[in-house]
């Protein structure tokens, strides 16, 4: 499939692996809260295990200030297809469907020679580790 991107990201779509890694860099409260223009698909929260009692303290508050992303029909139906692929888990397939259909990029730390970073560029996703995403958006951030 080729990708649907046009024009430039105006959102952001977090991976797993991405928030985690902004999470012990303590980046993730520099972020405005999921749901503008960071987005924080429901495979991921739960992937973060926003529930255990482990899981930091500032995670669980950054996630309660916002609004986590849950599928689309169409998203769903995308999911649904990748995580048959034997390197896409649960976390990479709900981030990778919701990039792709909302025509977003997505945050994944991943290698960019990876399977799942090939994979998602597949389908015309802009792709970017968290350092590159943070970066990035600096500009936007009150502070930086």
């Amino acid at each position: 499939m080729t990708g649907a991107l046009q024009s430039a990201p105006s959102s952001y779509v977090l991976e797993t692996s991405a928030a985690i890694n902004l999470e012990r860099s303590n980046r993730l409260g520099d972020l405005p809260p999921p749901g503008n223009w960071v987005i924080l698909p429901s495979g991921v929260a739960g992937e973060l295990h926003l529930d255990y009692e482990e899981t930091p303290v500032a995670t669980k508050k950054w996630a309660a200030k916002g609004k986590i992303a849950h599928f689309t029909s169409q998203e769903e139906s995308l999911y649904r297809k990748l995580i048959l692929h034997p390197a896409i888990g649960d976390g990479e397939g709900a981030a990778i469907a919701m990039a792709y259909c909302r025509n977003e990029a997505l945050v994944i730390d991943e290698k960019k020679t990876g399977e799942v970073w090939r994979i998602a560029q597949s389908y015309g996703i802009t792709c970017m580790v968290s350092e590159e995403f943070f970066d990035k958006i600096k500009p936007r951030l009150p502070g930086f």
